[in-house]
């Protein structure tokens, strides 16, 4: 069978596709042919896959809903239109209300609608029907024994009322109509007539109940407005007397002039203060370069002049020494005459120096009597201004007594009136009316709600199935989380187009047809698989194919002895001796199916009861021969791993072509383990639908602990007609199955 992928081997080791035999764990799977993204198809093929449950889930939904549906009483709603203005506010409330904006009216709108859904009101709308009397609404006559007719001031208290409330907020709903103030009030009854009663009837408690709450709050607010009316009269009056009092205390009558004067005289002492100020820092910075010596900025005409003097003697005298020397009289007399304009120089400097210091004193105790006053004025002007502050408090606290008693005094006029009128921003535009058609059950309405909503459900469970499916059914699954490749694919009996082993009379008939199917129906599609397992195998290593195959699976029920008799029947009809060991010895089938009777066997052997010659037996295949596992020994793990075991085997290798070794299952016992570092490679086989994930990956990591070879993964039991195969079936079996029948 060819293969898709390259195949590269090391010297020594088996046949081996790049990257597959790494100790690693495999990435994240796909579900994908050649490890493509997942794509559309993928979800296609779950939704094919599950369609049966599918359809099964949403037809059973829909059946269900219609038939609740049309079990389910006649129901009957009347409603009731209400427009729902902003509050008016009275006179007496005007001005402590805040005009209600979009989003605080919703807040109001969704008040009312609970105060429409309260327990308080649908009490009152019981009692004044006399609705525990109604056998549509209380029920049968049983259901309200020993009640009676409830009193209409009587509390709802008792199990019976509370029962009844719930009945009608059950069948009550009030609804806000969007982008608008209006409510729809709904009421619904198997009784149309009641249903329209009962909804009016509400609509008016309603009403009467926003009306009388209104006019208590008015009653309320009247009563606190005459206790405060006498309390404001007295704060009014200590408020006036206090403030006409402080004015004569501190003579405030001409306050405001006063005030003007005082901050004129302020400003005119800061700006003088400022004038001084900067003069004197003036002459304060004159006097320190004249104490440096620095009187270049000074100007002082007579400074100059003797400098200017002396600076044209130094000249004389630095040219005529050179020329007269020291000690001539010439330079006698200009060093006199230098000295002289130098104690000049000084004397004057020393003249300007006082002048400058008397100068700055004089500036100093200018701006500190200048600065006294402005003090002084600061601090008359601030205590005028406290007394200010506390003149206009006592100002406003008058006018806002005498303001807010004014302003009480009106309202509590007006709330006479306001109390004995029925107004109300509550109006009925459209009152209930008798419906004349059923509003519930909606039949075709539930029935295409329950088919849309099904559909998704329906399509989540699929997906929710394929999820929990952990088994590997494909080869790409098999070579992802195993990283082994796959070397045959063995179809399901039941699926094959060739029915003479799918239609085996009993189940021994037909594991004994699938275990013998290479030679007695060589032309099916299964016995094409065990060929391609022939041929995979002995293209394995490219010097020499290997002689001693181990064949185990993960389970019991992966078909490992099938495989394993068939795998020798394929290697027999390809010519040269063939032996297939029955190395199961706890619980050997193989010499069942091939029809051998002979004594002995390989536990007698190993455990040394029987020599090695007699221990092959013949089989009805040509080139094929059995040694079959013998009786069940207390210890077959010891015996496998026995020195006698490698001898034999070595022998075997050394007297035929090919020696298949079907051994248990890994997973249960480790008599593969064992067998597996003595032979020259290891087939795995794994059924389709069956072996889960983390098997396959615990099976192929038992291998790789013991450095087995792993030749690769045999995909046993594998159901032609899946969703999930459909793919690998025309790839691989599609030409294989057509030439198998046309000879």
């Amino acid at each position: 069978m060819e293969r898709e992928d390259k195949l590269v081997r090391s010297p020594g080791q088996p046949l081996q596709a790049p990257g597959r035999l790494t100790p690693g764990s495999p990435g994240p799977y796909t579900g994908l042919p050649g490890g493509q993204e997942t794509h559309v198809r993928d979800y296609l093929r779950v939704l094919h896959k599950y369609r049966l449950t599918i359809l099964l889930f949403v037809f059973f939904t829909v059946l269900t809903v219609a038939v609740v549906s049309l079990r389910l009483p006649k129901q009957y709603e009347a409603v009731v239109r209400l427009a729902i203005d902003k509050e008016s506010a009275s006179e007496l409330q005007a001005e402590y209300t805040v005009s209600l904006d979009p989003w605080s009216y919703q807040e109001y709108l969704q008040t009312q609608i609970r105060l429409l859904e309260s327990e308080t009101l649908a009490g009152k709308t019981i009692r004044m029907l006399r609705l525990d009397q109604e056998p549509d609404f209380a029920g049968p006559p049983a259901d309200a024994e020993g009640a009676g007719p409830l009193p209409a001031e009587v509390p709802l208290e008792s199990a019976s009322e509370s029962r009844l409330i719930g009945r009608f907020l059950g069948r009550l709903d009030v609804r806000p109509v969007a982008n608008s103030w209006v409510v729809d009030i709904r009421f619904r009854s198997t009784d149309p007539e009641l249903a329209a009663r009962v909804a009016n009837a509400h609509v008016d408690n309603f009403i009467e109940h926003n009306f009388r709450t209104r006019y208590e709050a008015t009653m309320r607010a009247s009563e606190w407005l005459s206790d405060q009316l006498r309390e404001l009269r007295g704060r009014v009056e200590q408020a006036e007397e206090e403030l006409l009092a402080f004015e004569r205390r501190y003579n405030l009558v001409s306050i405001d002039d006063r005030q003007n004067i005082l901050t004129q005289r302020l400003a005119d002492l800061n700006h003088e203060l400022s004038v001084v100020e900067a003069s004197r820092v003036a002459t304060e910075s004159q006097l320190r370069q004249a104490e440096s010596g620095d009187l270049s900025e000074l100007r002082d005409p007579l400074v100059n002049q003797l400098e200017g003097r002396l600076a044209d003697l130094r000249t004389q005298h630095a040219e005529a020494r050179p020329q007269f020397g020291p000690q001539h009289p010439r330079m006698q007399r200009l060093e006199e005459q230098m000295a002289d304009l130098e104690q000049q120089l000084a004397g004057q400097r020393q003249a300007i120096l006082a002048s400058l210091q008397a100068d700055y004193g004089a500036a100093v105790r200018r701006e500190q009597l200048l600065r006294e006053l402005v003090n002084r004025q600061k601090q008359e002007v601030n205590r005028l201004n406290q007394r200010l502050i506390r003149y206009n408090i006592l100002k406003r606290e008058a006018a806002t007594n005498k303001q807010l008693y004014d302003g009480l005094l009106q309202r509590l006029e007006a709330a006479g009136i306001s109390a004995g009128l029925r107004s109300s921003n509550i109006r009925v535009l459209d009152p209930a009316r008798i419906p004349a058609a059923p509003s519930s059950p909606k039949v075709i309405l539930n029935v295409l709600l329950a088919f849309l909503l099904s559909i998704p459900v329906g399509i989540a469970l699929a997906f929710f199935r394929e999820y929990l499916d952990n088994t590997v059914k494909t080869p790409d699954e098999v070579e992802h989380y195993s990283s082994l490749p796959t070397l045959a694919t063995v179809p399901l009996a039941s699926t094959l187009e060739d029915r003479s082993v799918a239609n085996a009379s009993s189940a021994a008939e037909e594991s004994s047809q699938i275990a013998l199917v290479t030679y007695r129906r060589p032309q099916s599609t299964m016995a094409e698989a065990f060929r391609a397992l022939r041929t995979s195998i002995l293209l394995s290593f490219p010097d020499r194919p290997p002689q001693l195959l181990l064949v185990t699976s993960g389970q019991p029920v992966d078909g490992k002895t099938a495989t394993s008799i068939n795998l020798a029947v394929a290697l027999a009809q390809r010519g040269g001796k063939i032996l297939l060991v029955d190395a199961d010895l706890r619980k050997p089938s193989a010499h069942k199916f091939l029809e051998t009777n002979g004594h002995g066997g390989l536990s007698l052997y190993l455990s040394g009861a029987q020599p090695s010659n007699n221990l092959v037996l013949p089989t009805p295949v040509p080139d094929l021969f059995l040694l079959p596992a013998g009786p069940v020994p207390p210890n077959p793990a010891e015996l496998l791993s026995s020195i006698r075991m490698k001898e034999l085997l070595e022998q075997l290798a050394r007297e035929y072509d090919h020696v298949v070794l079907d051994s248990p299952p890994v997973l249960s016992v480790t008599d593969a383990t064992v067998l597996s570092v003595l032979v020259d490679g290891v087939i795995l086989v794994v059924r389709s639908g069956k072996t889960t994930r983390e098997a396959l990956r615990h099976t192929r990591q038992l291998f790789l602990n013991v450095n087995a070879r792993l030749l690769g993964v045999v995909l046993n039991g594998v159901d032609m007609r899946s969703v999930d195969y459909n793919y690998y079936y025309y790839k691989y079996y599609g030409y294989g199955y057509r030439a198998g029948h046309s000879g």
